[in-house]
């Protein structure tokens, strides 16, 4: 039986909604461009911006996130996107 924290939980609700406000388009869009292809949408800058050596970092992360949300939660708590 695992240990029921509430405020584990809030901070958890928090981050499962941080991913999924997260735009695909938006993620890949300098990986896209440095690959020949048109952008879907305006990157998100940073340190995946325009300009940089490192191209998707931001994805890499987001999935690595959404990969421990899935096993601290025991489960999938993020609605899968539709086919």
């Amino acid at each position: 039986v695992k240990d029921f924290n509430l405020d584990v939980w809030k901070a958890q609700d928090l981050d499962a909604k941080y991913l999924l406000a997260l735009e695909p388009d938006r993620m890949m869009a300098y990986s896209r461009k440095r690959a020949g292809l048109e952008s879907r949408a305006v990157g998100y800058g940073g340190c995946d911006g325009d300009r940089r050596k490192l191209t998707g970092p931001i994805a890499g992360h987001s999935l690595s996130a959404v990969s421990l949300m899935y096993a601290t939660s025991g489960g999938c708590p993020l609605p899968l996107p539709p086919p």
